[in-house]
């Protein structure tokens, strides 16, 4: 007898996560049209520093979208031009920070000795105010791209360290550690090869909401003028330059602040939400407070 071939139901694994998980596609798809927009946006747009005198502070509508600010640049094109410095330095300094963090919290959680001495330099180190360590850097060193890396970095790089550092200390206490060690293999090796692999979901996730923490603080130091110098744009100095204008031209304000807050929104939502996707402890935990809430289906 001929075997009747039966049609496969196996459902693609990118549609299961995609129905399953629709808190973290929502975000992300709208965090990529942004970043595409802020990417490809300025080559079909008119140069954001070009002025026009004569049609300054021009209300949103006709040739100007978004109307024009106070040199009469076109606020459209400020907008999605300052989104590419916007985005681009919080990616910068969340990189540089993480970087130097997620170091600083493998040795202090593997080694001992050291663990304990930089422990003590990271509790005095988060005495300090971050965003009043962020402005001393920033008027002792001057406003621009190097200045602010370091200020905002330097914000991060003890929180990244102590968190990844019990993350460590708990990885290192398992058995499959204690058989590396057993087996020869160096310390070094043993952080590369087992530990580093266990902590990088919690440095991606990590990672994402402290993008979203850095375009804050950036736009706190834009609006006091200690970011991005001018005539540059982005979305704290435009928000910044509109503060004067608050009552004969709100919308110089109003609509880089909606985009860096929708945008600060979306970054957030999708690392709480991408936790429990890469944590199996956050997914355990996310299912027991699933099961709380609504009981469980089996004793129905």
């Amino acid at each position: 007898m001929t075997a009747l071939l039966v049609p496969s139901t196996t459902v693609p694994r990118w549609r299961t996560f995609v129905v399953r998980n629709p808190a973290v596609i929502v975000p992300a798809a709208l965090l990529l049209v942004i970043v595409l927009v802020s990417l490809i946006g300025p080559f079909f747009l008119q140069s954001p520093t070009a002025t026009d005198p004569i049609n300054r502070l021009q209300p949103p509508g006709g040739a100007h979208l978004l109307g024009t600010d106070t040199y009469g640049r076109d606020v459209l094109s400020r907008l999605v031009t300052g989104g590419r410095a916007s985005l681009g330095m919080a990616l910068l300094i969340t990189v540089c920070s993480g970087a130097v963090g997620t170091f600083l919290g493998l040795v202090s959680g593997f080694f001992t000795t050291a663990g304990n001495v930089i422990m003590r330099i990271t509790d005095a180190w988060m005495a300090f105010p971050a965003i009043v360590l962020a402005m001393v850097f920033s008027v002792t060193l001057g406003p621009g791209v190097l200045t602010e890396v370091l200020a905002i970095g330097i914000i991060f790089i003890p929180f990244s360290a102590r968190v990844l550092r019990s993350r460590t200390m708990e990885i290192t206490s398992r058995t499959f550690v204690e058989a590396a060690r057993v087996s020869g293999m160096g310390p070094w090796k043993i952080l590369v090869v087992h530990v580093l692999p266990n902590v990088a979901p919690l440095i991606i996730v990590q990672t994402i909401v402290y993008i979203a923490a850095t375009m804050l603080i950036d736009g706190v130091l834009s609006v006091l003028g200690l970011g991005i110098a001018a005539p540059a744009p982005s979305w704290g100095n435009m928000i910044s330059e509109g503060r004067t204008y608050m009552s004969t031209a709100p919308y110089l304000m109003l609509f880089p602040g909606l985009v860096l807050a929708f945008t600060v929104f979306l970054v957030n939502m999708l690392g709480t939400n991408l936790r429990p996707v890469f944590d199996p402890q956050a997914r355990q935990l996310k299912a027991l407070q699933r099961l709380r809430t609504h009981g469980n289906p089996f004793r129905r």
